[in-house]
């Protein structure tokens, strides 16, 4: 990482460097790695690639993953950026915050 700390990728994903990718990760998967492999847990919050996809040209989303998924992806970042903010305005009026 820039700021040098390290990231340690455990997916059957294929990261290239330079190019630009949203992931959608999962702590569920990276509990089940650790309890399958018998390993310790780290001790800040991990997660593994659920849904990886390459930001290519014009802000498109590329899925590179093999992972099963229940629904349609995503055509772009923006429409990844307006459902985020929906759903978060969406919980925060069922808190009563505005």
């Amino acid at each position: 990482m820039g700021d040098g700390t390290e990231q340690i990728d455990f997916s059957d994903i294929q990261f290239t460097p330079g190019k630009k990718y949203l992931l959608v990760l999962s702590k569920n998967w990276y509990e089940q790695f650790v309890a399958l492999g018998k390993k310790q847990a780290e001790t800040s919050f991990t997660a593994l690639p659920y849904v990886a996809y390459e930001v290519a040209g014009n802000n498109t989303l590329l899925r590179i993953s093999r992972t099963l998924k229940a629904g349609a992806d995503p055509k772009n970042v923006e429409s990844v950026e307006a459902e985020l903010k929906r759903v978060t305005e969406g919980k925060s009026q069922a808190r009563g915050l505005k």
